[in-house]
């Protein structure tokens, strides 16, 4: 079974500039090829320890009709991560709050990080305002330290 996660966001930027945000961060962090393109992106390709990565703009899904009757936005651009099982899923998952983080820290609007079976929302800004989950085993001190504070500690759900 494949380990899905989901970052729903209502920006006004496009999936493209999301994309260009990530390929920015992943090759500075090191998480992605130097020779990884928006185009590559857009249409899915690993992370060097085989997170698949896919920005999807104006997508449409059930989920995405979860998030608005849950937490009252609409989102308007799309990351899946799948992770690789061929690597530590810990470590991946540290690279995906690696580039998540940057992502809220460049891209303006509501947003949802979820594992994609909308159990377990990771975290939620709205209004501006973080908020992550108070389970410590999904954020343990050192994930908790790749955030841009400020944030609190809130656990969302699904409806």
């Amino acid at each position: 079974m494949a380990i899905d996660y989901r970052l729903a966001f209502d920006t006004p930027g496009s999936g493209r500039r999301v994309a260009e945000v990530l390929r920015d961060a992943g090759r500075s962090d090191e998480l992605l090829a130097s020779s990884v393109t928006v185009d590559d992106l857009l249409a899915g390709f690993p992370t060097v320890r085989g997170t698949w990565i896919r920005v999807v703009d104006r997508a449409s899904s059930r989920s995405f009709n979860s998030v608005e009757e849950s937490f009252g936005f609409v989102p308007t651009v799309s990351v899946a991560f799948r992770q690789g099982h061929d690597h530590d899923y810990e470590l991946q998952d540290d690279d995906m709050i690696r580039l998540v983080s940057a992502l809220l820290d460049r891209v303006a609007g509501d947003a949802v990080l979820y594992f994609d079976t909308e159990d377990e929302v990771w975290l939620l800004r709205r209004h501006g305002e973080l908020s992550v989950r108070e389970n410590s085993d999904v954020w343990p001190e050192h994930r908790l330290a790749l955030l841009t504070p400020p944030y609190r500690r809130a656990t969302h759900r699904f409806r």
